[in-house]
């Protein structure tokens, strides 16, 4: 079910009447949905310091976000993959580019949302790619954003690296008529992040049985995150009521400037320890010593246009909508990988590892921790041709969508009883295309293009100093380069699908109850090109071409039953798909003859397809809350894995034949076993105005998930949990809304999840190591048109960790540092 953007009401005044109105209507939304699923308003999740659409779906029970940069990127509902989650704005697909199929949140500023619909149970009128569940972002109708013109302006400040950051948002909204009424909305927002970021890895090598350490990393961090939103819709509703008209616009542009400064100390041979060494403790033999500097900008833009309406005729309803989209992703041209190095073959290192999260390198002949630019010239260090580079790409994707709703009412045994009919139909064109080239001379020294900026990430590992990045970028003319062949033709695809879908339903109400079932058909087309090579990428490679196409159905039933004025109960059974990402869709192959070895995208792949069965209890409170308990299973067939396997003479591989049996291939395939979730869903959400004065302003916004996954790695049959899906979320927030105050402390916690599964042994996986954030955030009524608001954002400094198989082994740690902001909002 998708509500339609004209029922969302929008309030933003933060007395406690406005937070409180606005979400009563969003769960009421809830409670009259057929199916199972969540409605927060705008004004609820505004209460948080969230600057991204990502970090706000965060705040709602089932779930779990993956990170980047410690910022919030993409969804994960009920499954292992981001893939699984579908994304829509105002119930049509949101565009997006590059290999996948998950929507990059985390690029969209929370400014465009007026409420979110996360479902988890679908029914036949809704798309079927969301085997993990939909989240539907619901903007401002031009008819109920409320007139005039409002706005926030929030300075920032990042603690780690002392830049300033902003938030700033400018809406117009208008309504006029009499008898017909018309509606303009206009909006724009635009907000900055800029911080430093420390980071450190480590690699371990497995010998002997033991997991030696061979490598320190650290990586230091210049990043700037800018988010900017445009939204233009007119809405038309005539003197009857009956037919509804609207377009709208939404532009959406998120710009990544990344610079990264790392230096690398390893073992000269990752084979030899001196010895007596152990996993802990030890020496290295020699030495190799590593700084790099690389250099990104990247953009991703979206453009939505969407029109259509609602019209009744004698009890008999008409929904229609088509949608233009078109998304693109750039990675700026001349964009640098540098790297100098020298070798230590005799110089001895020591290593400490006692604490996984700071090992200590110390040099044996002198008692130094070695620091790149401090104890060692940085002319020592040499540039590597042949391995640094320049790189520009472009991803974009083209989308056209047409649908239609019908519903009639007619009468089933004396009860009342809903038809509903219609379809959908979608074209998609994505496409990737990057050119890389590799440096062959005219690099500066190092000491030529260093700062006098330290690095020093965590204050425990002084290893030199960050590049200038204006005087690297002014070299950049000067380098001499040659086209990587591999690099600019291995990822290029270009890929149409078609997709068109019809579904028939029906709701029947008898007295207390609610059936809702049916069955919805999805037709797949697509029609790939890409490219083959047949000697390692040494020369151009050959075009290739694929096509298919597969239908599936899907039937769901779900049941409602209002036990009494407040408590409802559901049952539900849904299914779903999973198609195969872009990228393994593309018909790439490549071939290394002398290493005998074989890279292919697997054409046959087929969709992951589920079957879901939910419980779910709702009990609602006056006048704002609800406490729901929910339980469910889900079984999903031919989950898609990364899988290695020796091969047979004479196998095609899109052309290439192989000449004997004994090569190795890399490609991904469906799993041999069904991979299942299992889970309990909880949420508490209640305004205690029951409370004496003035404890009746306080109240509880909060939720907790248990969800337990279990697949199988077909290269080694191993039981794992679906990667990126944390057994635990929790989200607890209490607040006071009363009179001109509004306050909110909030935490959000997720326990671990698999990050890649490696060789497909337990031990060798990747791990996310928990981690919880506390924010807080205080709004404060100067007047009936003006609010002070302050946030603060990660006020624990929590740390992002990856390990490999157990905690000992951390290869990664990250630190974001706090946020702070102080600003205003206003409405005239």
């Amino acid at each position: 079910m998708h509500a339609d953007a004209e029922d969302a009401t929008v309030v933003e005044e933060v007395v406690v009447t406005g937070y409180r109105d606005a979400q009563a209507n969003a769960l009421r939304q809830q409670r009259a949905a057929d199916n199972i699923m969540n409605v927060v308003s705008t004004d609820a999740l505004g209460q948080f310091p969230d600057i991204s659409v990502a970090e706000s779906v965060a705040r709602i029970a089932g779930v779990a976000v993956t990170r980047h940069r410690g910022e919030a990127d993409a969804a994960v509902i009920r499954g292992g993959d981001p893939s699984w989650t579908k994304v829509t704005l105002d119930g049509m697909n949101i565009p997006d580019a590059g290999g996948g199929r998950s929507v990059a949140l985390g690029q969209l500023t929370s400014e465009v949302l007026a409420a979110v619909e996360i479902t988890k149970a679908p029914t036949p009128d809704m798309d079927a790619d969301a085997v993990g569940g939909t989240i539907n972002i619901v903007t401002r109708g031009a008819l109920t954003a409320g007139q005039g013109v409002s706005g926030n302006l929030t300075p920032g400040y990042s603690e780690l690296g002392g830049n300033r950051n902003y938030n700033a948002n400018l809406r117009y909204a208008r309504v006029f008529g009499d008898i017909s009424r018309h509606g303009l909305l206009a909006s724009i927002s635009h907000n900055v992040l800029d911080r430093e970021m420390n980071n450190k890895e480590s690699s371990h090598r497995l010998l002997n049985g033991e997991w030696m350490p061979d490598r320190l990393q650290t990586k230091a961090y210049d990043i700037k995150r800018e988010r900017s939103a445009l939204e233009l819709r007119y809405d038309f509703l005539d003197g009857s009521d009956k037919h509804h008209l609207f377009t709208s616009y939404t532009f959406t542009r998120y710009l990544a400037d990344e610079d990264r400064h790392t230096v690398i100390i390893r073992n000269r041979n990752q084979d030899k320890f001196v010895a007596g060494s152990n996993a802990l403790q030890g020496v290295w033999p020699g030495v190799r010593i590593e700084q790099n500097w690389t250099d990104r900008l990247d953009e991703s833009r979206r453009h939505l246009l969407t029109f259509g309406g609602k019209s009744e005729f004698e009890g008999f309803t008409a929904e229609y909508r088509g949608s233009y989209s078109q998304a693109e992703n750039i990675r700026k041209p001349g964009r640098a990988s540098w790297t100098y190095r020298r070798d230590y073959n005799n110089r001895r290192l020591q290593y400490d590892y006692s604490d996984p999260d700071f090992p200590i390198l110390t040099f044996a002949d002198n008692g130094e921790v070695p620091g790149v630019g401090i104890n060692i010239e940085p002319d020592s260090l040499s540039f590597r041709y042949g391995s640094n580079y320049l790189q520009e790409r472009t991803q974009d994707e083209t989308a056209y969508q047409l649908q239609a709703k019908f519903e009639a009412p007619l009468s089933l045994a004396d009860l009342p009883f809903l038809l509903r009919f219609g379809g959908k139909y979608t074209s998609r064109d994505r496409q990737d295309d990057e050119n890389r080239y590799i440096i062959t001379a005219g690099a500066p020294r190092l000491s030529e293009v260093l700062s006098d900026k330290r690095i020093n990430n965590f204050d425990r590992f002084p290893f030199g100093y960050r590049f200038d990045k204006n005087i690297a970028r002014s070299h950049v003319d000067g380098l001499k380069t040659e086209e990587s062949i591999e690099a600019s033709w291995s990822n290029d695809f270009s890929i149409k699908e078609q997709i068109a879908a019809a579904y028939v339903m029906g709701v029947v109400d008898a007295g207390p109850w609610r059936v809702v079932g049916g069955v919805r058909a999805e037709h797949t087309r697509t029609d790939s090109q890409g490219w083959r090579s047949d000697d390692n990428w040494a020369t151009e490679p050959t075009a290739t071409e694929f096509g298919r196409e597969y239908t599936n159905f899907f039937p769901s039933l779900h049941v409602k039953y209002a036990a009494t004025d407040n408590l409802i109960l559901r049952a539900s059974y849904s299914s779903a798909l999973a198609r195969p990402s872009f990228s393994d869709m593309r018909p790439t192959v490549s071939v290394n003859r002398e290493a005998e070895t074989i890279s292919a995208r697997n054409m046959e792949l087929k969709p992951a397809t589920s079957q879901a069965l939910d419980l779910m209890a709702e009990y609602y409170f006056n006048p704002v809350g609800v406490l729901s308990l929910g339980v469910f299973v889900k079984r999903i067939e031919d989950v898609h894995f990364s899988f290695s396997r020796i091969v047979e003479a004479g196998e095609d591989f899109n052309g290439f034949i192989t000449p004997e049996a004994g090569w190795r291939l890399t490609s991904t395939v469906n799993g041999d076993r069904a991979a299942t979730v299992k889970g309990l869903e909880a949420t508490w959400d209640q305004a205690l105005t029951f409370l004496p004065a003035p404890f009746d302003g306080l109240g509880v916004f909060s939720n907790y998930s248990y969800i337990e996954t279990e697949s199988y790695v077909p290269e080694t049959g191993e039981s794992a949990p679906l990667g990126l899906q944390p057994k635990h979320t929790f989200n607890f927030a209490v607040y006071y809304e009363k009179g001109p105050l509004s306050t909110r402390l909030a935490y959000n916690h997720q326990t671990r999840g698999i990050s890649d599964y490696g060789d497909g042994t337990a031990g060798n996986f990747l791990w996310w190591d928990e981690r919880g954030i506390l924010d807080w955030t205080a709004r404060y009524q100067l007047r009936s048109n003006l609010t002070l608001v302050a946030e603060a954002g990660n006020l624990t400094d929590s740390r992002a960790r990856r390990y490999r198989g157990d905690r000992a082994r951390v290869e990664e740690l990250e630190d974001f540092g706090r946020t702070y902001s102080l600003g205003l909002r206003f409405r005239f």
